[in-house]
């Protein structure tokens, strides 16, 4: 999948910003928080958010992520009760129909590993692998500290590389307590692979953003959202 952060000289046009996004930040969404409808919403009114202040707006995918990184946030925050009481079950999604049966079982691996992690390391090592986040936006985002951000992610890579069953990359600097693992790069990007965890959650949300743009109605659903909440001469 490639990186769309093209900047915003990147983009002809808000469509065009849409169509091109729209199921790379579907899939992380999803990947954030387990629930489709949700995710859906959290982009929706990202977008909303994205189109009010196109102009103003540098590095319209940095800062889509960040937005809908805050968005699910919230909206976790706010039902926190459900978020408590709700029962982890394999997430229903689209997916492409050129899927190997290989392929499929290596997706339903990652997806059931993320799901066993508690919210907070889902949000925490979402943000850090597919969102690009730093330590400190990602403490920002969720209102912790940063200290907890770093706990939070070395406790869930070391879970994920045991439900995984991948090998640790090489320690971080002596001293650096506050590193989990070596920095990726951004999202997407070929060097982003040299973290075994990183690549897995990768080859998700590939799969996840190609099943939505194979299938079209969540696209389709999030269209009609952000139409509603534009100016009636410009809902065409």
């Amino acid at each position: 999948m490639s990186d769309p952060s093209a900047g915003h000289g990147g983009y002809v046009s808000f469509e065009d910003f849409f169509e091109r996004t729209f199921d790379a930040l579907l899939a992380r969404a999803i990947m954030l928080c387990g629930d489709r409808d949700r995710a859906e919403q959290a982009i929706a009114d990202t977008y909303v958010k994205a189109y009010n202040r196109w102009e103003q707006i540098g590095a319209p995918w940095a800062w889509a992520v960040k937005v809908m990184s805050r968005e699910l946030a919230a909206a976790a925050r706010r039902d926190k009760r459900r978020r408590d009481k709700e029962v982890k079950r394999m997430l229903e999604v689209p997916l492409p129909p050129d899927m190997l049966p290989e392929e499929k079982a290596e997706f339903a691996l990652v997806m059931r590993a993320i799901r066993q992690l508690p919210r907070r390391q889902c949000q925490v090592i979402g943000m850090y692998y597919l969102c690009d986040m730093t330590q400190r936006e990602i403490a920002e985002t969720l209102g912790i500290r940063r200290v907890t951000v770093a706990g939070n992610l070395r406790i869930a890579l070391r879970a994920l590389r045991h439900l995984l069953g991948v090998t640790a990359p090489a320690p971080a600097e002596p001293g650096d307590m506050l590193v989990p693992a070596p920095r990726p790069a951004p999202a997407g990007t070929r060097a982003a692979v040299a973290d075994p965890v990183a690549a897995r959650l990768l080859f998700a949300a590939t799969w996840l953003a190609r099943g939505s743009r194979a299938d079209g109605r969540a696209r389709a659903r999030v269209r009609e959202q952000v139409r509603a909440h534009l100016p009636e001469g410009e809902r065409g």
